[in-house]
């Protein structure tokens, strides 16, 4: 009766290892696209920094400086349902503050776009010595994003990316801001050790 006991827990581990590895692999991939999407802003004069390092555990996924305005970019990825042909599978409503995916509803991922964003203002605001406006978006690549009501978060697809950033009038700012804020993104990026390639030492 012990070894079926430990037979099933051993099961449970195992099954909550591999789903968990199944959503971290799921959430690198989606990163991984919209950081290629985003890229392509630079074309359009943008400057775009990919996983930046937070105070404590945790980092921003993107940040998007242009002279409309500091993007803090939260990128999540979702697993489909299996309904293929039903468009609803793979749509995600903004409804009342709140999104509806197609087998559940949640605010997180619009609280914690709102709170890196809120970081990333109070952290830069304090480096540049001047206030700066920092817009939260949520990117979910691979869906389809139907709002259905106003939020203080952009919630657009993997797709909109290309678009969203280049038409949306946030902010103005001036090529000295501009600069200014560029120089400490990039700071705090390359701030960072290597832990795969440590260079040899002779």
């Amino acid at each position: 009766m012990a070894g079926l006991g430990f037979f099933a827990f051993m099961a449970y581990k195992i099954v909550r290892l591999v789903e968990k590895a199944r959503n971290l692999k799921l959430g690198l991939e989606a990163e991984w696209a919209v950081g290629e999407e985003l890229n392509l802003l630079m074309k359009e004069g943008f400057t775009v920094f990919h996983d930046i390092p937070g105070d404590k555990a945790f980092n921003v996924d993107h940040v998007v400086v242009g002279p409309n305005g500091v993007f803090a970019v939260e990128t999540k990825g979702r697993a489909k349902l299996a309904r293929k042909g039903d468009k609803n599978a793979y749509t995600v409503e903004l409804r009342d503050e709140r999104l509806h995916f197609p087998d559940w509803a949640s605010t997180e991922p619009l609280d914690q776009a709102k709170r890196n964003a809120e970081w990333v203002r109070q952290w830069l605001s304090s480096a540049v010595g001047e206030p700066v406006c920092v817009k939260p978006v949520l990117v979910f690549p691979g869906w389809m994003v139907e709002r259905k009501s106003r939020s203080d978060v952009a919630v657009i697809s993997g797709k909109e990316c290309v678009k969203y950033f280049p038409n949306t009038k946030f902010a103005t700012l001036s090529p000295k801001l501009i600069q200014q804020v560029v120089h400490q993104l990039d700071a705090r990026c390359r701030d960072v050790e290597p832990t795969t390639y440590r260079p040899v030492k002779a």
